[in-house]
């Protein structure tokens, strides 16, 4: 049965609009990658159940935001909302304070940081790059994710001497969604075809997720340039 047929056969997608020849295409080049291993994790900041898979503790991989709820750039897509349920650390000592504290009472194993963006979709992580060093150095096993926002060569390789495990964007294919949403970031498109490429030379790219816009996350290890001892590569995808 060829992907198509399949897509037909799943009643949650039978009014959705599909182009033949496009699904066609996508299984040609998914053949290729069909030995890949594909690993998905569930977002921890949000509540949620289903008859499939269970919602898991917030404290298990949870989510902390350096600007509380607050996003300068209040994008269309996400008008902040995602920052909401995140654990405040808006300095790098509560970070470090509150990330040690859940590992020494609930065993923890990895979180994410995130944050509102600045005008220019950035987000000002700077400060908190020796917490993460720290905690990688006295933690080894403990697996840091970051929402990267845009990013260049520079901010990539910060980052990764830091420590971080993944790096993860939000990757818009749509032109008229990136200048309504986007453009008062002054930041043109080609900024965010940049990105993923700075990324790519930082960590190995792992695999896509959609939420309304898709999310790319590129897994570290592999091309940690700083990196000395060869930690296994960590595969996750964020909704």
């Amino acid at each position: 049965m060829s992907w198509f047929d399949k897509l037909g056969a799943v009643e949650a997608l039978e009014d959705a609009p599909f182009d033949a020849a496009l699904v066609a295409e996508l299984e040609c080049a998914g053949a290729q990658a069909a030995s890949r291993e594909i690993r998905f994790s569930t977002p921890t900041f949000k509540s949620y159940s289903s008859c499939d898979v269970e919602g898991c503790g917030k404290n298990s991989f949870p989510a902390f935001s350096v600007t509380a709820g607050g996003c300068a750039l209040d994008c269309d897509h996400c008008q902040a909302k995602i920052l909401e349920p995140m654990i405040p650390a808006t300095n790098p000592e509560m970070l470090e304070r509150k990330v040690r504290e859940l590992v020494a009472t609930q065993d923890l194993q990895g979180f994410l940081l995130s944050g509102g963006s600045t005008k220019k979709n950035e987000i000002r992580y700077e400060r908190y790059y020796p917490v993460l060093e720290r905690l990688k150095r006295d933690h080894p096993k403990l697996k840091i994710a970051i929402h990267s926002a845009l990013l260049d060569a520079p901010r990539a390789r910060a980052m990764a001497a830091a420590g971080v495990d993944t790096a993860m964007m939000d990757v818009i294919g749509s032109q008229d969604t990136i200048r309504r949403s986007i453009t008062s970031s002054g930041r043109s498109p080609t900024s965010r075809r940049r990105s993923p490429r700075c990324a790519r030379r930082r960590w190995k790219w792992c695999r896509t997720s959609s939420s309304g816009c898709t999310t790319a996350a590129f897994s570290a290890s592999l091309r940690r340039s700083t990196s000395s001892a060869g930690t296994a590569s960590t595969r996750w995808c964020w909704w």
